[in-house]
């Protein structure tokens, strides 16, 4: 941040010199935005002409809103990439229709059993990710999770029983993956969880922390008992050449079988 508007202390409560040489990532969450994608949002500004993202914002006491960011260039957009660019951001709290916004996006967008992405939203995800990828290739990874002996959980506890495993597991990844990652149910009990900016190494860290806390999982069941479960996990990364995500998805599920034809409860890399 190089200049400021008085008005945005009203909104964020932060003064002026907090903010002023700071990345505009200081408004968001924790793990919420990189200065990778700052830096991709900058470009979508200057290619579109603008770039606008609606979520969760953090005021300086750490409180949260809902928050409209917009971002557009204050140069020419054929003048070549230099330091001197120059950027407006305008922040609004729109907490008055985060309800309504979450709603739609739950219905169009979310498998109504564990709250995560569906297919069909993770496949869009993608796409767009893989269309920054084109532009600026960086490190970029893929997750496959796979609940073990699942047919035999619904088989012997009950479909509820079933229900209760992907709802833990679901809340898991929410609990361990960063709030960039895009998390989504792939299909039964598959999840795939697709992390920018990550390289393998990190993707294998994240993905053995939650294999950890499933296998200590303790989950209810009706009649007074536990369930004890774990999972496998496959991790691939999307490599320099491709040209869509494909080869990461199918190199991360083949490592994902692979992890349960070695016995279960593992995470097995492409790599390794």
């Amino acid at each position: 941040m190089q200049d400021w508007n008085p008005s945005i202390a009203r909104i964020t409560g932060f003064t002026e010199d907090q903010v002023i040489g700071r990345s505009l990532s200081m408004f968001y969450p924790e793990d919420a935005i990189s200065e990778q994608r700052v830096l991709d949002r900058l470009h979508e500004a200057d290619r579109t002409g603008w770039s606008l993202d609606e979520g969760w914002c953090v005021r300086a006491d750490a409180g949260r809103y809902w928050g409209s960011c917009l971002i557009a260039p204050l140069h020419d957009r054929d003048d070549a990439l230099t330091d001197e660019h120059a950027y407006s951001l305008i922040i609004r709290d729109v907490s008055d229709r985060r309800e309504a916004a979450e709603a739609l996006l739950k219905a169009v967008s979310c498998d109504h059993l564990t709250g995560l992405l569906n297919r069909r939203a993770f496949v869009e995800a993608v796409e767009l990710e893989m269309q920054r990828w084109a532009r600026f290739p960086r490190p970029l990874s893929l997750v496959m999770i796979d609940a073990d002996h699942f047919k035999r959980i619904n088989d012997q506890y009950g479909h509820a029983a079933g229900d209760a495993v992907l709802r833990h597991l679901a809340a898991g990844m929410t609990a361990t993956f960063r709030a960039m990652d895009v998390l989504a149910r792939f299909g039964g009990e598959e999840f795939v969880v697709l992390m920018p900016h990550t390289d393998v190494a990190s993707a294998i860290q994240h993905a053995e922390r939650l294999r950890s806390a499933i296998e200590a999982l303790r989950i209810p069941l009706d009649d007074g008992g536990e369930l004890r479960i774990t999972a496998s996990f496959g991790v691939a990364a999307c490599r320099p050449d491709d040209d869509s995500l494909d080869a990461a998805i199918a190199g991360a599920d083949e490592c994902l079988y692979r992890a349960k034809r070695q016995g279960r409860n593992r995470v097995v890399c492409a790599a390794a």
